[in-house]
């Protein structure tokens, strides 16, 4: 989470600071290595980022939601909605108004999947391990002439997320993954281990929320929002969020 996420964060009374005490990163430097020569920005004036897992970001964000009087449903598997009437039915619970978060796949018709092929595509592992890395800096290193990249994010307690981003979908990705995995990560690393594997998702630089039906909005990664070329995916997913529901309430 970038400086530019925790500042909308914080300017709807939440502390994504809190985030520290359960063992997170924090970010204060992003290293750019492109055709051999690095690059290092360092934070100023008390900017900051932070370095988690997805768990530990997504439990408190539940926690804040409860707290703020939410009222969370658990056991429900939604994998679509129903329209009648202009009344939204989402596993027996009935509304006049749907806010979806449109994930990273977003919400499109069937006839219309070949769209994802247009959509950006990111790879990413979780590992621990011994590191000469900077523990509290996020590493880019771009292939070439292209916008394409490898990363590697602390998120505390020598744990690290890696990644590839592909600027457009391309075959033979997952061996990518590995090839560059080799090249930058086993270098730095005198010991690692998975703690979770690689798996691809696309990433939303196209607003699928155009999509979605009267009276039912997008908020997430692809509501419009989201950069993935400058790594603030989470960042933009949230400020969509928060957009909505400033919008909503004018």
């Amino acid at each position: 989470m970038t400086w530019f996420g925790i500042q909308f964060i914080e300017e709807i009374n939440l502390a994504p600071a809190m985030l520290l005490d359960k063992g997170t990163a924090r970010i204060d430097s992003v290293s750019s290595c492109r055709n051999h020569r690095t690059v290092i920005h360092h934070s100023r004036n008390g900017e900051y980022g932070i370095g988690t897992t997805r768990i530990l970001l997504d439990q408190w964000l539940l926690d804040c939601a409860l707290e703020s009087g939410s009222k969370i449903i658990y056991g429900c598997n939604v994998r679509d909605f129903s329209k009648k009437d202009d009344i939204f039915n989402v596993c027996g619970y009935k509304c006049k108004t749907l806010v979806m978060a449109t994930g990273a796949r977003g919400y499109i018709d069937d006839s219309m999947r070949c769209v994802l092929t247009e959509q950006s595509m990111g790879i990413s592992a979780q590992i621990e391990g011994q590191s000469s890395l900077n523990e509290n800096c996020v590493h880019f290193w771009f292939f070439d002439q292209s916008n394409d990249y490898f990363w590697a994010i602390p998120t505390g307690n020598k744990r690290w997320n890696i990644g590839v981003w592909f600027q457009s979908l391309k075959h033979n990705s997952m061996k990518s993954f590995y090839n560059y995995k080799t090249i930058y990560i086993d270098s730095c690393f005198s010991f690692y281990e998975y703690i979770s594997k690689p798996r691809g998702a696309f990433c939303g630089n196209i607003d699928l929320s155009r999509n979605l039906p009267q009276n039912c909005y997008g908020i997430g990664d692809f509501a419009g929002h989201t950069n993935p070329l400058t790594g603030e995916g989470i960042s933009r997913a949230i400020q969509s969020a928060i957009l909505f529901s400033n919008n909503q309430m004018h």
